[in-house]
């Protein structure tokens, strides 16, 4: 996707890190190290060598250890929130405002210890349905939150112990240290499929799926997706009556002059190049509006 739209013309900053309002100003302070940053400039390539992590699941990267060795207890011991009796957590760290044991949404399950740990004795497997409102209010999800307590136990490395009662009495214990996904467990090419067809299968054709899905394991030889190699071409037609009202329909074009990006209604004509921001909008009925970060 970020090759389409580099060759359509959809560029960035050019001194992104540097201004006065770039990255290095924002997130850092005067002790940055500008020969360190650069010092491999376009000869190591971090992505590849260490790699990055992976969210397996549609949850905060922190609650990632927590799904992980409650899903291999599941998978273990085939258990089923009805034979569980409690669940205790032990984290490394202190949970803080991330112990939310009655998560008001299934969004908010995505920053609770609590849903995140009862969540794969609900759903099998943990995708983007599980962080639903209509899996969150489910009678099994309420009655599977109020066994879940966690513990601080404070340790040199992150991870997660689960601590499993079982009504028949039995006692299971699992850990997990470096969740699947990580740099130092990565997910393994099914495993990456199956989070990948989660996501493609909301947006993509069915027809698609898989032509895309090779794609990114080729990401140098892109082959035309439904007659057309266009990003917009990837995704269903929206409904031009659905308007979703948007803070930036009345700036001035003059708050952009440094930034090049392009809007396309959903018939691919151009609409306007002037959204000074770094996230994506539909203000406008059948447009998607991609914008790079600005200074």
């Amino acid at each position: 996707m970020s090759e389409h739209l580099a060759r359509g013309g959809l560029l960035s900053h050019d001194a992104i890190f540097e201004s006065p309002r770039g990255y290095v100003s924002v997130l850092f302070d005067d002790r940055f190290d500008w020969d360190g940053f650069l010092a491999d400039a376009g000869t190591v390539f971090h992505l590849v060598d260490p790699g990055f992590n992976i969210k397996r699941y549609p949850a905060q990267i922190g609650m990632q250890p927590v799904i992980n060795v409650m899903s291999d207890l599941r998978d273990t011991y085939h258990l089923t929130q009805e034979d569980v009796a409690t669940v205790e957590i032990e984290l490394s760290r202190n949970p803080g405002h991330e112990s939310r044991p009655n998560p008001t949404s299934g969004l908010d399950g995505k920053f609770s210890f609590e849903y995140c740990a009862i969540i794969p004795l609900v759903t099998n497997p943990v995708g983007i349905d599980s962080f639903s409102d209509a899996t969150r209010f489910t009678p099994a999800v309420d009655e599977a939150l109020t066994k879940v307590s966690l513990r601080h136990n404070p340790g040199d490395r992150p991870r997660a112990n689960a601590i499993v009662t079982m009504k028949d009495g039995r006692v299971l214990k699992g850990e997990c240290r470096d969740f699947r996904g990580s740099i130092r467990n990565p997910m393994t090419r099914d495993e990456h499929y199956v989070k990948y067809l989660d996501c493609a299968k909301r947006v993509l054709r069915p027809e698609d799926i898989d032509r895309v899905r090779d794609n990114g394991r080729e990401p140098g030889r892109v082959s035309p997706t439904s007659g057309s190699s266009s990003p917009s071409s990837l995704l269903p037609p929206r409904d031009k009556s659905d308007r979703r009202d948007s803070p930036y329909d009345t700036l001035s074009p003059s708050i952009a002059k440094d930034v090049q990006l392009r809007a396309f209604d959903a018939e691919g004509s151009p609409l306007r190049s002037w959204f000074p921001c770094g996230t994506l909008l539909h203000g406008v009925p059948g447009a998607m509006v991609f914008m790079p970060c600005t200074a």
